[in-house]
């Protein structure tokens, strides 16, 4: 584990925010993997991961535990530990699948001081019991079969499969992994098929539960059509789900619906075969009605309402404006001299609440907030600013202040403020609105308190309250929401007298700040409406981000009595604590009817009542906003709303009635090469033509051609330049006949991207190599195919500033050449893929294992059996240079086996005579290779402890290998080692007979004999006997299997 929680990182607008969660522990973890390769540079990923789990320090319980892993990690130990231990299962992979036995386990199991490593499975994520797959296994494993689960159980669910492995000194390292037995299909249910609007096109929100984890695919069709076409849903997850819009398809649409779970066992779901049915016949919103006008101040929290401070007849404007990306003064703006002009300004940042007048003498007065602190400034008469500080509510501890709005909620001429209060005590906090009542004395004192009367957690968050007369009885009601999408009405019943009249819940959470109350239908009745939002806390590496806002307006069915009458869904959502969202309501067609204004970053729409119906009468993106407001700002006598976009906060103006044609809608535009533009968009009933308009700037365009139909295609384009284009609907039966101009779109023409290649990085992953940068289309899975085995990656990723695909497979391929097919694929301006470059052959070649040290132990005190697990080059053995002991050359000469050059002996330089029985020695070998070719790599199997047992007697330091020996070895010879200057052997049968005499002659300690008798002939098998006469003298034997 790394540090997690109040982690210290950049936000937007150059701010700091504290952090918590995984993500935040991931860079400290890095630091410490680039810190040690900085240090060893040549050593691999694997062996960097064995070192900060080695070196972790142990928390919890002692060893592995399921709260705090390996431990907490330790920078310093992770450098300095020379003893890492790989213990990983590669194969099954987390969450993989199996309908039956065998299963095949595959990893790492190494240590430099290996003793064993064990096998175990359990059932549930987290088991408290383990039972054994194999017995112990006494040899080290890298990447290859740890063991062969024959009979695994036959009851469904879920597993975890755990490998241990024990060193030398006892310690343990675990990993463990997650796998299903799953021996039937998964079942599909819980269809739903929710209407949605993402940003101007219409949609539905595609999601079906399953039993087990799965995989799945949407397949759909017009309704008129007879080919279905397939979305996978490359997520694994209990809940699949895709949001099919009108970028996909039009109409009235055909779906049906597949699972397939870890197993590779498939469901579908096509209604019985009658099919779900969308409807995706409505027109894109319109998207040209509004239009911004030139004004704009600096961006911040806007209040939705303007004022006459100064009282110059001209509206203020009154924001927060945002300071390096933070809440800065509250600002008044005003229009001078044909531009916005700052008026005034506090001297303290705050978040503007609500203009008034709660004390009754004429003078208006700002409430404001920062925090757990309110604060009431007044201005000093009639026509001032409010410079004046009357009230400040400070915050510590124990309570919180959160100014909310003023009212007088009793009519009783006394001015109320409503805010929120947050108390602790000892062992409980109360968080709720109460109304803050003016008593005459400068002062207010808290008359009336408002408890959440919803289960849940119940969480405040912005002081957000409305008030009104919903349900016309003529009494005050107060609207607030909490953090799980409740809704809650208090009414006025009296002086400082309150009930509890209504509650309600939305589908999702956080109805804070998003309610609204206004007469939205022009019937002299307040409505009101309510908003909430899906978990902002989506892993979008897991699951498919279906986060969505949801709406509800409610009428008065009754006395205290509400229904919803109308909802809207809207795809898409951003955390509200990074970019602003909101309601609000105003008339912004001067209609005497109040408008809906939702902001959902980064879409903002609008809401009009007509012809007895709410509809989304406009769309504009890349918008945020604390609210709307709407004003004439300039005193033009046009009005206009103003909103903002994360810079500045800017004026929208209506273009004006349209008495002709309908405007066109839908307009798009895509490259098809680097001359030509390809536009289409929505037809309009009773058109007889479209007149297409262009430019080189967006506020110049001139006619450019005519067409009857709706879709253009612009030829003889200069590349890479940028054009602007907008439609205009011709109907002569029409005054007048044209309509206004449609929203301008750009569009730069260029050549079409290229796949230049493929490469196999390794059998389950490949990388996709672009002529240039490419769109997000690239990113979905649903646009590649490999064949021959027409698989889909499970996932892809950008690398290589987006001209790099890297796509995961299902599964590992088996050596040989394949194919990736594209399709669908566009570049960054959305230019088409080339056709004749969408595809390339790529080859996964056989991964040959490294090799690695897998035993070493002494044979005698000078004398060291070391064996790898391939066989390795022999002039690279030889070499004595290529072997530390305790990073000490102390290799005197090195015996390859006439086994195989898998096996050395190691003759030692004198090391015994500093050597204590007991103690460890650390060998370690270098810039080695298998006869394939293969590294045996820096930090991966590369080192082994040795344990010296103590000295011994000189007769019993000869030594000879091997020992028996066989004919299937390379070398007919065996070698005897640690003789003494002129030490004379001599070899018997069984019997006595003399077979053969060695002399030590050329002073070295060791000598060697090809196995055959004086008279140059093989010896025969048996068990043969040897003397050593010279310094010492010795009898011992060896066996030799023809």
């Amino acid at each position: 584990v790394a540090p997690g929680s109040s982690i210290i990182s950049t936000t937007l607008n150059g701010a700091y925010q504290k952090w918590n969660g995984t993500s935040f522990s991931a860079p400290f973890v890095s630091a410490a993997a680039g810190l040690i390769v900085a240090h060893f540079p040549d050593m691999t990923p694997d062996g960097i991961r064995a070192r900060l789990v080695d070196s972790a320090y142990d928390l919890g319980l002692s060893g592995w535990d399921a709260t705090f892993g390996a431990g907490r990690l330790d920078v310093y130990r992770a450098l300095s530990n020379d003893q890492s231990s790989i213990v990983q299962i590669s194969q099954p992979r987390l969450d993989a699948g199996f309908a039956a036995g065998p299963i095949v386990i595959r990893g790492s199991a190494w240590s430099a001081n290996f003793l064993q490593f064990e096998l175990f499975y359990g059932k549930g994520f987290n088991p408290s019991q383990w039972t054994p797959i194999v017995t112990p296994n006494l040899f080290p494993v890298l990447d290859d079969v740890l063991a062969i689960w024959e009979t695994p159980p036959n009851e469904e669910g879920e597993y975890t499969l755990k490998l241990v492995l024990t060193e030398k000194g006892q310690k343990t390292t675990v990993h463990m992994t997650r796998i299903f037995i799953d021996p039937t299909p998964p079942k599909i249910q819980g269809v739903q098929l929710i209407p949605m609007v993402d940003a101007d096109r219409h949609s539905v929100l595609i999601q079906y539960e399953t039993d087990d984890l799965c995989e799945g695919s949407v397949y759909y069709r017009p309704s008129s059509e007879r080919e279905f076409q397939e979305i996978p849903l490359s997520f694994r997850t209990r809940v699949l789900r895709y949001n099919l819009n009108q970028d996909n398809v039009e109409g009235m649409v055909d779906l049906f619906f597949t699972a397939r779970n870890s197993a590779g066992l498939m469901s579908s779901d096509d209604a019985n075969g009658r099919y779900y049915s969308a409807d995706l016949t409505a027109p894109p919103l319109d998207v040209a009605r509004f239009t911004p006008n030139g004004m704009y101040i600096p961006f911040g929290r806007l209040l939705s309402s303007t004022y006459d401070f100064n009282a110059n007849g001209m509206p203020e404007l009154i924001t927060s404006t945002y300071e390096n990306g933070a809440i800065g003064a509250v600002k008044f703006y005003e229009w001078q001299d044909d531009e916005p002009v700052e008026c005034f300004s506090t001297d303290k940042k705050l978040i503007p609440r609500a203009i008034g007048d709660s004390d009754g003498d004429g003078n208006l007065e700002l409430l404001c907030g920062l925090g757990i602190d309110s604060y009431l400034y007044e201005a000093g008469g009639f026509g001032q600013f409010p410079d004046k500080l009357n009230v400040h509510w400070e915050g510590d501890g124990s309570r919180q202040y959160w100014a909310s709005r003023f009212a007088d909620l009793d009519r009783d001429g006394r001015g109320e403020i409503l805010m929120r209060v947050v108390e602790a005590s000892s062992n409980s906090t109360i968080d709720q609105f109460q109304v803050f009542e003016y008593d005459g004395a400068q002062s207010y004192q808290s008359v009336a308190q408002f408890a959440n009367p919803t289960t849940g957690d119940n969480f405040n968050g912005v002081p957000h309250c409305e008030i009104g007369d919903m349900d016309e009885d003529d009494q005050v009601e107060i609207l607030m929401g909490d953090s799980d999408g409740d809704l809650y009405i208090y009414e006025n019943r009296g002086d400082n007298s309150f009930v509890q009249t209504w509650q309600d819940s939305l589908p999702l959470l956080d109805s804070i700040d998003f309610i609204h109350i206004g007469d939205f239908d022009g019937d002299g009745v307040d409505e009101f409406i309510a908003g909430c939002h899906s978990d902002a806390n989506l892993n979008t590496e897991h699951d498919y981000d279906a986060r969505h806002w949801y709406y509800r307006l409610y009428e008065k069915t009754g006395d205290d009595r509400y229904h919803g009458a109308v909802e809207w869904w809207i795809f898409g959502y951003e955390s509200t604590r990074d970019y602003l969202s909101s309601v609000s309501g105003e008339d912004i067609d001067n209609d005497g009817v109040e408008e809906i204004f939702i902001v959902a970053y980064p879409d903002l729409y609008v809401i009009d009542f007509e012809n007895g119906a709410y509809s989304m009468s406009f769309y504009s993106k890349g918008i945020q906003a604390s609210s709307v407001a709407v004003t004439d700002f300039n005193q033009d006598g046009r009005t206009e709303f103003w909103a903002g976009n994360g810079m500045t906060l800017f004026a929208y103006e209506s273009i004006g009635e349209n008495t002709g044609p309908a405007v066109p809608v839908g307009v798009s535009a895509h490259p098809l090469d680097e001359h030509t533009i390809s536009l289409k968009w929505r037809a309009v009933q009773g058109a007889d033509s479209y007149t297409v308009f262009r430019g080189r700037e967006s506020t110049t365009l001139f006619p450019l051609a005519e067409t009857p139909v709706p879709f253009y295609h612009d030829l003889q384009l200069n590349t890479d330049s940028l054009y602007y284009y907008a439609i205009q609907t011709l109907d002569p039966q029409i005054d007048p006949p044209t309509s206004r101009l449609s929203q301008v779109v750009s569009i730069r023409p260029g050549r079409r991207p290229a796949l230049l290649q493929v490469e196999g990085e390794t059998p389950e992953h490949i990388r996709a190599i672009f002529s240039e940068p490419m769109s997000r289309t690239a990113i979905s899975a649903a646009h590649f195919r490999v064949l021959p085995l027409d698989i889909r990656p499970t996932s892809a990723a950008f690398d290589r500033d987006d001209a790099e695909i890297l796509l995961t497979l299902p599964f590992a391929l088996a050596v040989g050449q394949y194919q990736l097919i594209t399709n669908g694929l566009t570049d960054r301006d959305y230019t088409p893929i080339d056709s004749l470059n969408d595809s390339a052959v790529f080859s996964i070649i056989q991964e040959l294992p490294s090799p690695y040290l897998k035993s070493a132990e002494f044979m005698t005190p000078d004398l060291i059996c070391v064996e790898f697990s391939q066989d390795i080059l022999r002039d690279e053995l030889q070499d004595t240079s290529r072997y530390l002991i305790n990073d000490q050359a102390v290799i005197k000469e090195v015996q390859i086996s006439p086994a195989s050059s898998r096996q050395v002996y190691l003759v030692l330089r004198g090391l015994s005579m500093k050597l204590t029985a007991g103690d460890t020695l650390m060998l370690r070998v270098q810039k080695m290779h298998s006869t394939s070719g293969q590294e045996l790599k820096m930090g991966r199997g590369d080192r082994i402890q040795l344990i010296f047992a103590g000295e011994t007697e000189p007769s019993e330091r000869v030594h000879v290998f091997p020992n028996p020996h066989l004919s299937t070895y390379a070398v007919q010879a065996v070698t005897f080692v640690h003789l003494a200057p002129n030490d004379q052997i001599t070899i018997f049968t069984s019997q006595g007979q003399v077979v053969a005499r060695l002399k030590n002659n050329d002073q070295k300690n060791s000598l060697h004999w090809d196995l055959s008798n004086d008279m140059g002939e093989r010896v025969a098998s048996g068990v043969y006997l040897f003397r050593i006469d010279g310094s010492s003298e010795y009898i011992g034997k060896l066996a030799i299997i023809r």
